[in-house]
């Protein structure tokens, strides 16, 4: 081989070598855009529902304007059929579905009997015999809908250290919901009925 192949092959490399660390750093890049990207979409999606409730502070802010502010306020890129929440009461049980897409009552019930389940975990109780108080918004039902709950994740509604009802997203898909989508949606409830706690201190005091 001679030398000016030798030195042609050797710019060959060369060239490749600068092409992959290129591309590398580039893909870097991107990935980093992207990250930041989701990030801010979570910010602007905390700033959007924490500024919808300051807009509401007052003694009229509960438990349940939190929740269905924080329901409505969703963001896109959180997929699901159904958000809903439970709010315990001295006498029965407030369950109320927002149906984003279609579903049957069956998905309905099985959404209602998770939540119920987590509750009588984590507060070591039995709600069997206690009256639900059921509403549904947003798109009907679909009787002939074979659809089946198969994702979901429960976020607690915690006031004044006290869980007072639940939270729920569901989806008839399987492995929607991964870990920090749903860290997304704790986080903003707990803030949210944090300001419901401090007021309640300022009544109390």
């Amino acid at each position: 081989m001679s030398v000016s192949s030798i030195v042609i092959s050797i710019i060959l490399v060369a060239i490749a070598v600068a092409e992959v660390f290129v591309f590398q750093k580039n893909k870097k890049i991107k990935n980093d855009l992207v990250k930041r990207e989701g990030e801010a979409k979570q910010k602007m999606y905390e700033m959007v529902i924490l500024s919808e409730l300051s807009d509401k502070m007052g003694y009229s802010l509960g438990a349940q304007n939190v929740i269905e502010t924080v329901i409505k306020s969703l963001p896109e890129i959180i997929d699901y059929n159904t958000v809903s929440y439970m709010l315990l009461m001295p006498e029965k049980i407030i369950f109320r579905c927002y149906i984003k897409n279609p579903v049957s009552q069956n998905f309905i019930n099985a959404v209602r009997e998770k939540m119920l389940e987590y509750l009588s975990a984590a507060l070591n109780a039995d709600f069997k015999n206690i009256a639900v108080e059921e509403t549904l918004w947003g798109t009907v039902l679909e009787a002939e809908s074979d659809n089946q709950l198969k994702s979901f994740f429960n976020a607690p509604i915690i006031i004044s250290n006290k869980i007072v009802g639940l939270m729920n997203v569901a989806s008839e898909r399987g492995g929607l919901y991964n870990e920090k989508e749903i860290a997304v949606v704790n986080g903003i409830v707990q803030q949210a009925t944090e300001a419901v706690s401090k007021l309640q201190k300022v009544i109390e005091s």
